[in-house]
């Protein structure tokens, strides 16, 4: 015979007939929900006890996360910062760099300006060398010519007149001493 629940919840006082095997079915049944009961608290005891230790964990975890946000805002701002500065270094450095080129470029131009006029120095130097060899070549002539006069004028001192022969044996000293006298 099985339990008549409806009866049973109207008048709870009031007495059935139930079969020992199904008190005995209820008892295990009961038995076993106490013990999945209890497994199930202790499930939860534990779940609870690693909830709380992961929780904490959890708090600490941020705040360690909040303190290093911190720490890499303040050194993100300082890295920022450093960026600004080498900007504004590198932007000096471009503009002493394109001086520097610019008078770079002006110091070649001044350059080859002098190499130009140092070549047509050289130039006018040649020239002036070839003519300091024609004077000197001139003024050997003309040292020849006065002294083949003096020669000459102290021989018609002497002797009051020149032979060819005399006239020539001068004019071959006065060229092998100082060049050819071309009349």
């Amino acid at each position: 015979m099985n339990v008549d629940w409806t009866k049973a919840e109207s008048k709870p006082n009031a007495k059935q007939k139930v079969q020992g095997r199904f008190l005995l079915d209820l008892r295990s049944k009961i038995n076993n929900l106490e013990k999945e009961l209890a497994e199930h608290k202790k499930i939860l005891y534990d779940i609870k006890v690693k909830s709380s230790h992961k929780g904490k964990n959890l708090e600490d975890s941020i705040k360690s996360l909040a303190s290093s946000e911190s720490d890499l805002k303040i050194k993100l701002s300082i890295a920022e910062t450093r960026i600004s500065e080498l900007e504004s270094i590198v932007k000096a450095l471009t503009k002493k760099n394109s001086d520097l080129e610019n008078t770079i470029l002006n110091r070649n131009n001044v350059i080859e300006k002098l190499e130009n006029g140092f070549e047509r120095r050289i130039r006018e130097i040649e020239q002036l060398k070839k003519e300091i060899e024609r004077f000197n070549k001139d003024s050997t002539l003309s040292e020849a010519a006065p002294n083949l006069i003096k020669k000459i004028q102290n021989i018609l001192l002497h002797k009051g007149f020149i032979s060819d022969k005399e006239f020539y044996q001068l004019m071959n000293k006065i060229e092998e001493k100082y060049a050819r006298i071309s009349l």
